[in-house]
């Protein structure tokens, strides 16, 4: 089987903080995190290359978790014009 790749697009709900609340604490800011991070995972295990993206989080990132998922932020807020975003 070949390997494949999957991108998720969210607006908003930074994963990546979702991710270190729940390590840090155990606690979810929002119902559900932890089932997407954990489904994520899943995903990434047998399909292949899992990321999200989150359209809204507080600065741009891209990092892998141990789940090997990436998670990524674009920081693109309506405020900010399109070359701010994108590079």
């Amino acid at each position: 089987m070949t390997a494949s790749r999957i991108l998720f697009v969210q607006f908003a709900c930074d994963f990546l903080e979702a991710h270190r609340l729940l390590e840090s604490s155990g606690a979810e800011a929002y119902f559900g995190h932890g089932y997407v991070l954990e489904q994520l995972g899943r995903i990434q295990a047998e399909v292949g290359e899992t990321a999200i993206l989150c359209c809204l989080s507080g600065s741009r990132y891209q990092e892998a978790l141990p789940s090997g998922v990436t998670v990524m932020g674009a920081d693109a807020h309506s405020d900010k014009q399109s070359a701010q975003v994108m590079p």
